[in-house]
């Protein structure tokens, strides 16, 4: 199943992640781990609050009654200390929610697109073999992507869809504009309400953000 391009800012963000929560899911952070232990966090505050304190912009989200084994945590050495990270694929299933950070650039607010994904499989770690996802995960995920839309703003670039989410589309125009593809388009970044579907088609963009690194593409 391919993933859904969003451009969302903080309270957009904090929308999907309570709707999931509302799903009965837990939500996992991604970030380097001093214990090979993960966080579920089940309350939208504690999702908030990693978020920031720890610069979190990839979230897992999991269910008991879909998954099927843990996440798998990942053991490196960085800067001499022992640290921990979920490999993405591993384990699970999971439903990925990336959000990165608007960020500054030549005095203005860019904001890069997200995503909401989830793999057709997973990697199970133990046996050593791709599995499919089972049906309950591909409904919350679909689920998910419906009620995100549904107040979302759909935008173009060449045959590739975005959905902008209702809180970032308020700010376009004033404080805020959309990152790559879209950054060096005035009438995509607009507030205007008349523009319920735009498209560019005109060159290539490089991606603009100011995160170290994006997760894996997961339209494969």
């Amino acid at each position: 199943m391919p993933q859904c391009d969003f451009f969302m800012e903080e309270a957009d963000f904090k929308d999907i992640a309570s709707f999931f929560l509302s799903q009965r899911c837990e939500i996992v952070p991604s970030m380097h781990y001093s214990k090979p232990e993960f966080k579920k966090l089940t309350c939208i505050h504690e999702v908030i609050d990693f978020r920031h304190s720890w610069e979190c912009t990839l979230f897992f989200v999991i269910r008991r009654d879909w998954i099927k084994m843990p996440l798998n945590l990942i053991k490196i050495e960085k800067e001499s200390e022992i640290v921990y990270f979920i490999s993405q694929r591993d384990g699970g299933p999971s439903i990925h929610i990336f959000s990165p950070f608007e960020f500054q650039k030549s005095g203005e607010n860019l904001l890069p697109h997200g995503f909401i994904g989830l793999h057709k499989d997973y990697w199970d770690y133990e046996r050593e073999i791709l599995v499919d996802i089972p049906e309950q995960i591909k409904a919350v995920y679909k689920s998910a992507i419906k009620n995100a839309r549904k107040s979302s703003r759909l935008i173009r670039s060449r045959n590739r869809k975005y959905y902008v989410c209702k809180n970032a589309d308020k700010r376009l125009g004033q404080n805020l504009l959309l990152g790559a593809p879209f950054d060096k388009h005035k009438d995509i970044n607009t507030a205007d309400r008349t523009l319920s579907s735009s498209t560019i088609n005109d060159g290539k963009s490089k991606n603009h953000s100011s995160q170290k690194g994006t997760p894996e593409n997961l339209n494969r």
